[in-house]
């Protein structure tokens, strides 16, 4: 693996501990982000309140999107760089 392949790596697994931690402080639920977790460590208020942002505005934006389309049996929805993202499961879930 190259110094680029080890930098994405890192900062997939950066924003998969902020989101491990936010959820552990109760900014929002997924019970899926634990899964793919090795680290956790404490963030900052500041750092869990953007991660909640993020995640809060991305769900909204999928509801909406889907809301849309509810008369339609199948929609694909197409993640680019998602890291370890727990989208798919939220959704199924829901």
């Amino acid at each position: 693996m190259n110094g680029q392949d080890q930098a994405v790596m890192e900062t997939a697994q950066d924003a998969l501990t902020t989101k491990v931690y936010a959820e552990k402080m109760g900014y929002f639920q997924d019970e899926f982000v634990t899964l793919f977790a090795r680290n956790r460590k404490k963030m900052l208020p500041l750092i869990n309140r953007g991660t909640w942002a993020r995640v809060y505005a991305i769900r909204q934006i999928l509801q909406r999107f889907l809301s849309q389309y509810q008369d339609v049996s199948k929609v694909n929805i197409l993640s680019l760089g998602a890291g370890y993202d727990t989208t798919y499961f939220w959704l199924k879930k829901n």
